[in-house]
């Protein structure tokens, strides 16, 4: 699966926000602005068509000043807000074993509402610099469309090592609840495979683990998810751990856009389908917000004997789509 050799290691990085899809027309009438979190006091600006807002991230919680009038707090749900993050990527930690001295990069995620479904797109740069004195550059793209209801699913990977494309993979899946599901490839080579019953696609994984951490439940396990990124075709086992954190560092002042009044750190251990081995081929730890949106993240490959480390450094929020009942979806 995932970093099983130096070659794809760093293509999988990121196997929660693999979930994705291009889309050409961006919108444009509310954006908002994140400034790094490290920063103990960054403006953060939102703007749509009729006013402007301004958000303030602080290094320790600040309670907003007391409104005149008193607003009927909103039930929290798990849901998507449309947006655009941005990330550097740099190495957490390795020990003596690793062949890797350093990492650098990026990485952009956007998530678009279509009406009936998710449009998703990631791309990454990564600069890989070995013990060895060389380094490689792995450049990687997957875009997928994910229905609401978890139904179906369609996927591109490519990904590019430096410059030459070492991976395209081009397919579509769907899923019935207590019915084995199925995914036909039509790149590299055509191909059926079938999925467990109760396998998840990629975004309807996080959309109930958010909904459980919401629920107060600390375990959200054994769960079969695909997401078309891996080589084997195969999907993987996850695990997820969930921890509350008490005490969120960002403040807004107008929760209506962004909501940050809570968030979890998700411990996921990531295995091979069907493996015995009680070590996780990988382990993720993530802090998300109930929309979806990945403030931090820390990868730790054991086997390999180094983690990475996910900064967040801007997030342009965009509005949601008025038509539920819309078929558009993005071409793949």
């Amino acid at each position: 699966m995932f970093f099983i050799n130096l070659q794809i290691k760093m293509k999988k990085i990121f196997f929660v926000i693999l979930i994705i899809c291009c889309l050409t027309t961006f919108f444009h009438a509310a954006t908002a602005s994140v400034a790094p979190a490290q920063l103990e006091h960054s403006q953060i600006k939102a703007t749509d068509s009729t006013h402007t807002s301004s958000m303030t991230l602080h290094s320790d919680p600040v309670q907003p000043l007391a409104s005149s009038q008193k607003e009927e707090p909103k039930k929290l749900i798990a849901e998507f807000l449309p947006h655009r993050a941005e990330y550097a990527i740099e190495l957490n930690s390795k020990d003596s074993k690793s062949e890797i001295s350093n990492i650098k990069g990026s990485l952009t995620v956007q998530i678009i509402d279509t009406g009936d479904g998710w449009a998703f797109e990631q791309h990454s740069v990564l600069q890989v610099y070995y013990n060895l004195g060389y380094s490689d550059q792995y450049i990687t793209t997957i875009a997928s469309w994910e229905s609401k209801d978890g139904g179906r699913y369609r996927f591109n990977v490519r990904s590019l090592r430096n410059g030459a494309e070492e991976e395209f993979m081009k397919g579509d899946g769907s899923v019935v609840s207590s019915q084995a599901g199925h995914v036909t490839y039509q790149l590299p080579v055509k191909a059926d495979i079938v999925l467990p019953v109760g396998t998840l696609f990629p975004l309807q994984h996080l959309k109930q683990a958010i909904a459980a951490a919401i629920a107060g439940e600390n375990v959200f396990s054994n769960k079969v998810v695909f997401d078309g990124s891996s080589d084997t075709r195969e999907p993987v086992d996850v695990n997820v751990l969930i921890n509350p954190i008490p005490k969120s560092k960002i403040v807004v002042d107008n929760p209506g856009l962004l909501s940050t009044d809570k968030m979890w750190s998700l411990q996921m251990a990531i295995f091979a389908r069907g493996s015995r081995n009680p070590e996780p081929d990988y382990e993720i730890t993530q802090t998300v917000l109930p929309s979806g949106i990945i403030t931090s993240m820390i990868m730790g490959y054991g086997e390999a004997g180094f983690s990475t480390k996910l900064i967040l450094k801007k997030v342009d929020i965009f509005p949601k789509s008025t038509d539920n009942q819309s078929t558009q979806q993005p071409k793949t």
